[in-house]
């Protein structure tokens, strides 16, 4: 189960049932609020967000991570297998499978540091998404951020990533830098010091990057790209990234 919680206060939790034997990995809202869209072991579930019930299913790529283009249209979901893109607006939300792995094991589905986090960029022409280019469980030997042209239906040439799973990753409203964060050292089975790092989207150069203790939920840039804003387990860090560029 998961639940759907007013940001306000003004009206208490509700609780969805989800009936899944793998638990939600990835949830995402549509940008006009009409309806939520969850990971549901190899499928993503469509929910109506006024009245809470499912509405419809689809086939996807063992689903943990989810997002919709800015203007709606789109719906990506990267997974354990490959990743996928529908064409929500359309009426039987055709399909375009960006990219196909092997089929996971068991282990693999059970790793809490896997994930292929996504996001489009804001003129809503680029998928960009994180992806482990070597797979060494339950780590990540080498990483890369990958971007998909909708327009053309190509790759650009990927950016270098961490030695790790990046956990988190989002675009700047300007559409000219990526973040990143990613688990740098472990303290037993528990993130001891998380790294966060910015990429020149269009170059690949890597800008700058820095380090936060402990573990880090996110990181998301403000909507002047000007400030980024770090997600800890208590706190919320602002800090000025302006310079940066």
């Amino acid at each position: 189960m998961f639940f759907l919680l007013d940001v306000w206060g003004k009206q208490p939790a509700q609780e969805i049932s989800n009936p899944e034997r793998y638990p939600v990995r990835g949830v995402a809202f549509s940008p006009d609020g009409s309806f939520l869209v969850t990971s549901a072991l190899d499928q993503v579930v469509f929910w109506n967000a006024k009245t809470l019930k499912e509405s419809e299913r689809l086939p996807g790529p063992y689903p943990t991570d989810l997002a919709f283009s800015p203007d709606g249209s789109k719906l990506a979901a990267t997974g354990y297998s490959g990743v996928t893109i529908w064409d929500v607006a359309a009426s039987n939300k055709n399909p375009i499978v960006v990219e196909k792995w092997p089929e996971p094991s068991d282990d693999a589905l059970a790793n809490p540091f896997r994930g292929n986090p996504l996001a489009f960029t804001p003129d809503n022409q680029v998928l960009v998404y994180a992806a482990c280019k070597q797979v060494d469980l339950p780590l990540c030997g080498e990483s890369e951020i990958r971007r998909w042209n909708l327009a053309l239906g190509n790759w650009s040439e990927p950016i270098k990533g961490p030695n790790n799973f990046i956990q988190h990753l989002d675009v700047s409203g300007d559409g000219s830098m990526v973040v990143g964060t990613y688990c740098k050292q472990y303290t037993g089975s528990a993130c001891g010091v998380s790294r966060i790092s910015l990429w020149d989207l269009a170059t690949g150069e890597e800008l700058h990057s820095f380090e936060q203790p402990g573990f880090v939920n996110g990181a998301i840039f403000a909507a002047d790209s000007k400030t980024l804003i770090i997600v800890k387990e208590k706190e919320l860090v602002f800090m000025d990234i302006s310079w940066v560029r």
